[in-house]
């Protein structure tokens, strides 16, 4: 990935990555995922930004083959990604994004009665959100609050992802050294 300058206010960040797996089996799976967005500078402080990109996730090792849980049927997860977001680094830090993820075989893992996982992939998943952060960094404390709304859905089932929150709010402090 990589930003090229467009104009002083305007700039173009485009990237590729080759993702690579080996099944036990001697299956081998490769996917090449794209990313491109642009950024809008009206002032130093603030950026404006639009992207798309194309990722997958290949099963981990333990989703494919744990003698437990593992499924070695699991397909690669493909998202798609598209955001829209403004940043504001002024006396406060000052972040916001709307979103949209469509996953294709979107790998989920459920908690059996036996305590154990089981991993599956749901056909088509949609998880729609918006997110916003804020912070104040002082000489040794560093503060942010974020909150994080998702709209998930298993499109297939016209139902919700089970396990996804709807709601998720977090505070960060971090001290420095003195």
């Amino acid at each position: 990935e990589d930003p090229l300058p467009l104009t002083d206010s305007w700039q173009l960040i485009g990237g590729i990555s080759l993702d690579l797996l080996k099944k036990n089996t001697g299956e081998t799976r490769t996917s090449i995922n794209p990313i491109i967005g642009i950024k809008y500078f009206p002032s130093d402080e603030l950026d404006l930004h639009l992207s798309y990109g194309r990722k997958s996730r290949f099963p981990s090792m333990k989703s494919l083959y744990s003698t437990r849980s593992g499924n070695p049927g699991l397909n690669e997860e493909i998202g798609q990604s598209l955001e829209l977001g403004i940043d504001y680094q002024g006396f406060l830090n000052l972040s916001a994004a709307v979103f949209t993820n469509v996953f294709t075989d979107l790998i989920q893992s459920y908690r059996g009665l036996d305590g154990y996982r089981d991993y599956q992939n749901i056909g088509k998943a949609v998880i729609r959100g918006f997110e916003i952060q804020g912070g104040k960094k002082w000489n040794l404390v560093d503060i942010r609050i974020a909150y994080t709304y998702l709209d998930s859905e298993e499109e297939d089932l016209d139902m919700p992802l089970d396990y996804t929150p709807r709601h998720q709010a977090s505070v960060f402090v971090t001290l420095g050294k003195i």
